[in-house]
């Protein structure tokens, strides 16, 4: 065929699809539909010749969010396209894994902002669905994290001091939560401020050594010998339970000096 007549052919061509463009369109999604490789690796090759550009991203991403809110799927719909993914799952899980790797590399910076304002936003709310997940499947959730400060020991450090700072009280009682667990001995949640109460900030302990008699100084600066503390009544290194029947109120220094003796309540 002449180059004349090709020319002549593919102006009718267009005359034709500018004057039936449904037409066309139906054509193009036969086809679309009956060559679904195809029109993927098509896809493929275009965005790695002219990759999107960011603001092409959002701008696409708006008109995803748009589209769907204006044709909502069906409940049958739902279930096919959840199949399909399902499907492309399976087939692409390399591709995918990959492909999220270098989006965390790319804005991880950006996509731990996001996580921190979100959990200011509304930290209550975060912190019952954690708790929800984790008694869900504690043992699970004890297994994931000790898996990830193994990985991260760095973070992990970083992360318990940050927690031991903000809520000292806490870390108190976590450790003898699992000291106690260790031990095999009852556990229940305490405060050094209520065992001092409950005893009229007054030193149980029979061989009290503070100068000033047993009265003790809600105001004694931390960790100084005349502070108050909590003292295990029979310790919890002899089979003593850590439960505020088992608690009295003490100097630290006389804390110190009963060390582990079994003292009868």
């Amino acid at each position: 065929m002449a180059d004349k007549d090709v020319a002549k052919a593919r102006e009718a061509s267009r005359r034709w699809k500018r004057a039936n463009p449904e037409k066309v369109r139906a054509q193009k999604q036969r086809w679309e539909a009956s060559n679904p490789e195809k029109v993927r690796a098509q896809k493929r090759r275009s965005r790695a010749k002219n990759p999107p550009t960011e603001e092409q991203r959002a701008r696409a991403r708006e008109a995803g969010r748009r589209w769907r809110a204006k044709n909502p799927l069906t409940q049958e719909e739902r279930a096919a396209k959840k199949e399909r993914d399902r499907q492309y799952r399976e087939r692409n899980i390399e591709t995918i894994q990959a492909r999220k790797a270098s989006y965390r590399e790319r804005e991880g910076e950006n996509l731990a902002a996001a996580q921190r304002a979100r959990y200011r936003r509304d930290i209550e709310s975060w912190r019952e669905r954690r708790a929800e997940r984790y008694w869900a499947n504690p043992e699970a959730a004890r297994v994931a994290t000790r898996k990830w400060a193994e990985e991260n020991p760095d973070k992990a450090r970083d992360s318990a001091r940050r927690s031991r700072k903000a809520n000292p009280e806490g870390a108190r009682e976590r450790r003898r939560r699992y000291r106690a667990r260790k031990r095999g001995v009852a556990f229940e949640a305490w405060t050094t401020v209520e065992i001092l109460e409950r005893d009229g900030w007054e030193c149980q302990i029979d061989d009290c050594r503070c100068p000033g008699g047993r009265v003790i100084d809600p105001s004694a600066q931390p960790h100084s010998l005349w502070e108050g503390v909590a003292d295990h009544i029979q310790p919890v290194s002899k089979g003593g339970e850590d439960t505020a029947a088992n608690l009295q109120a003490a100097h630290r220094s006389c804390n110190c000096a009963k060390g582990t003796r079994w003292q009868d309540g």
